[in-house]
Formats: structure tokens, C-alpha cells, sequence
């Protein structure tokens, strides 16, 4: 029934291991007509993905998921998929995001090109230079919103940044990670499933 429906219905549990970490992913429903079941789901987890398709952009749904994992004090993190598709402008449904859900919403990822040049994504955490071709040319500013974001949760690392000393990256992942389950960094993720070069 899910597959020919091609979403969620009841939700599924995905058990996987990364480095030392047990993760378990319970994939819920997105449609406001199985909204009850999603509910439950929240109870057994720490942090919550919200789904925005680029094609489709924010919906009702989204806002409605949104504001149950805020009821309940988890940690979010928005996916954006289906950066691939035509017309899609990720950059003006990153603004509409952080208008909507505010600005501790900020970029991990940007994309390498856009709709079916779509080919890979750069990460803003740990910026490559050079840059590939097609990456946004303001990934440098990204980068710095990143990170003023993520030391905003610590004093310490925040007046190292201030004062232009070079932050170890160790604790500023560590930082990163604290700040993401307390709710005061809300990392978005551009991604799709095709296209993406797999070197």
C-alpha cells in the first residue's frame, strides 16, 4: 500500500549504525490525513527532519509538523529534496524557510548547480577552496552565517570568533551538534537521489 502510494501511511522504523551511534529512523506520514500517527512517533525521538520538497515548496503540512516538534522540544533539522527538478530556485525557497521558521535556519549544504545541472552539493561547515564551478557566489557569506550561528551557543567559542582566532574544528562540531539538539541551529540540506556525481 505505501509503495504503490509512494509515501508514508504507517510509520516505518530504518535501524543503522554510523561509527558508534545506533540510529533509528521513523520515517512518518506527511499528509494531514495520518498527521495522528506522527504524533506518537515524536514521543520516541530526539531530533525531528522536515521534508520540503523544492518542487512543492512549504506547505500547510510543514508548518503543521513543525509546530508539533517545537511542542514537544525536539531538535530539527529541514531536508530539502528534489533539488533537480525544473525551475527550482533554491535560494528564494531558503529565504521563504527562514521567513517562515526564522533565522537560526541556515545552510549546511548548497547545491552545485541548479535544476538538472544539479551534480553535487558543497559543504558550508567545512568550506572547500577552491570552489567547484556552479557553486552560489555567496557560499562564502553562507559560511560565515554557519558559523556565527553555531557559536552563538557558546560564549566561549563566540568571543574566540569575535576576536579572529582560528576556531578548532573538533569543538566547533561539538558545538554544532549541542546547538542542533537545543533548537538554536537549524541545519537545511539540499539534496536529491539522481544526478549527484558519486565521486
Amino acid at each position: 500500500m505505501q509503495k504503490e502510494e509512494k509515501h508514508s501511511i504507517n510509520p516505518p522504523i530504518l535501524h543503522c549504525n554510523w561509527k558508534e551511534c545506533e540510529i533509528n529512523i521513523i520515517d512518518t506520514p506527511g499528509y494531514a490525513d495520518f498527521i495522528r500517527d506522527t504524533i506518537p512517533a515524536l514521543v520516541a525521538s530526539e531530533t525531528v527532519l522536515i521534508v520540503i520538497s523544492a518542487m512543492n515548496g512549504i506547505r500547510v503540512n510543514t508548518r503543521k509538523h513543525w509546530d508539533l516538534a517545537c511542542q514537544k522540544g525536539l531538535g530539527k533539522i529541514i531536508v530539502v529534496t528534489k533539488v533537480d527538478g525544473e525551475n527550482i530556485n533554491f535560494h528564494a525557497l531558503l529565504e521563504s524557510i527562514r521567513n517562515t521558521f526564522g533565522n537560526t535556519c541556515v545552510p549546511l549544504n548548497l547545491p552545485v548547480g541548479t535544476g538538472h545541472d544539479f551534480r553535487d552539493v558543497v559543504n558550508l561547515l567545512a568550506l572547500p577552496s577552491p570552489l567547484q564551478d556552479g557553486v552560489a557566489g555567496d557560499a562564502h557569506a553562507r559560511h560565515d552565517a554557519l558559523i556565527e550561528t553555531i557559536v552563538s551557543a557558546d560564549d566561549a567559542l563566540m568571543e574566540q570568533y569575535l576576536g579572529g582566532k582560528e576556531l578548532d574544528s573538533a569543538a566547533l562540531q561539538s558545538c554544532f551538534v549541542r546547538a542542533v539538539a537545543g533548537g538554536s541551529v537549524i541545519p537545511v540540506l539540499c539534496c536529491s537521489n539522481k544526478r549527484v556525481d558519486p565521486s
